[in-house]
């Protein structure tokens, strides 16, 4: 693989890394954040992968998506409406093509979140993982694009999978589903989640004309003992002794699911 991470600067333990090369008025410049999956410093994918390593899933949504000027001012992205991916809150990343060790995932999939942003160039960007509250209670049979697919979305906790990953080494694998858990009520009436388990990603020399945003599966499952032949099961339970690690690395309190690494003001 060409020097995709030559040079890591990570938010949380590598998981989410700054890739590529590290490359100002008041009008708005169209900006594309592209996505990538990786095992260390190699591209991973359902079919293909530095060794036994291969991709089985790796789906995502992110909202509150901000570039930071050369004067230190934090802009938020406007994002393009681009059905199914994307609405004006929230985008869906989806890595997985259904094939090979994907097989059960969907044949679509889009690596790039679009918009604009008010600047002439950019060298941070910082993003929340997950849905808004306003948008996780809600009934995914009504919603539009993105929020509306069922796979997506997990009844009995009333909300959305933030996340959805997984990996094969070999015969062994291990695979993670992030959300909010311990939710009070019943969708369309929740009155709130003891673990809101969202995820702030701050990565702070990104260039989105040069960099990609690589999500490294080696870092994610880092410390998780993989099983085969059925693969070890995170469902985003603190008291899930596989979610340890895996929340851990996400920068995600086990104790109160409030991400570790709090998003700062422009102040």
């Amino acid at each position: 693989m060409p020097s995709l991470v030559r040079t890591l600067i990570c938010a949380f333990c590598c998981v989410f890394c700054a890739a590529g090369l590290a490359a100002c008025s008041e009008s708005k410049t169209p900006v594309a954040i592209t996505f990538t999956p990786v095992y260390g410093d190699e591209s991973l994918t359902c079919s293909t992968g530095p060794d036994a390593q291969r991709l089985t899933d790796l789906r995502f949504y992110v909202h509150d998506v901000e570039l930071q000027t050369h004067d230190g001012a934090w802009q938020s992205l406007s994002f393009d409406t681009e059905t199914p991916w994307q609405n004006e809150q929230v985008a869906l990343i989806d890595l997985e093509d259904g094939s090979g060790s994907c097989r059960g995932g969907s044949i679509q999939s889009n690596s790039t979140i679009t918009g604009s942003a008010l600047g002439e160039s950019f060298h941070a960007l910082r993003f929340t993982l997950g849905v808004p509250f306003d948008l996780n209670h809600t009934d995914p049979v009504r919603a539009q694009g993105p929020l509306h697919l069922t796979a997506m979305h997990w009844h009995w906790q009333a909300g959305y999978k933030f996340l959805r990953a997984g990996v094969r080494d070999g015969d062994a694998g291990a695979w993670v589903h992030l959300g909010s858990t311990r939710c009070r009520g019943v969708i369309g009436a929740i009155e709130g989640c003891d673990h809101p388990n969202r995820v702030t990603v701050t990565l702070p020399a990104f260039n989105p004309e040069a960099d990609t945003v690589a999500i490294d599966l080696a870092q994610l499952f880092a410390g998780v003992v993989f099983t085969a032949p059925q693969p070890l099961g995170c469902m985003s339970d603190p008291e899930d002794r596989p979610c340890a690690p895996v929340l851990a690395n996400l920068g995600v309190a086990g104790d109160t699911g409030a991400s570790i690494f709090a998003r700062q003001s422009n102040g």
